[in-house]
């Protein structure tokens, strides 16, 4: 009885969802004018081989935020030779809820894990930035 309950428990803890990762809020000081952003899914393995891949971001706006678009900002930190990472567009308009960080890496990237600094800044009121965690692997 003791093993059914405890595979019970197991299982019911792997359909939780996983943590997301997400940004603190930036935007207006005002009641309802803030926004974040969240990366969709978890760490994306990056082939070191030229191929594009595509990490999906939310960008989730308060009812108050207003209609100015977000302009997007990758970074690479740290050892960022033969990595690539841009937005399709790097200004989000108020109707764009899901944009799509689009990061490469060439062969002769050194292998391994990399946080890009995604940074969101609105017309108006405070940026907010969170990371991004990419792993190069061999393709």
């Amino acid at each position: 009885m003791t093993r059914l309950l405890s595979a019970a428990a197991v299982a019911a803890l792997a359909l939780l969802p996983v943590a997301c990762n997400k940004s603190p809020e930036g935007g207006g000081s005002g009641k309802d004018q803030k926004f974040h952003m969240e990366q969709v899914g978890g760490e994306t393995n990056i082939p070191a081989n030229g191929t594009e891949k595509s990490i999906k971001i939310d960008i989730k706006r308060d009812s108050g935020f207003g209609g100015d678009p977000i302009e997007l900002k990758p970074e690479v930190q740290g050892d960022s030779k033969g990595i690539t990472a841009e937005f399709a567009n790097a200004k989000a308009d108020a109707s764009v809820k899901e944009v799509e960080l689009r990061v490469k890496a060439d062969k002769d990237t050194t292998r391994g894990k990399r946080t890009i600094k995604v940074t969101g800044t609105p017309k108006s009121g405070a940026a907010t930035s969170f990371d991004v965690k990419i792993d190069v692997v061999n393709p």
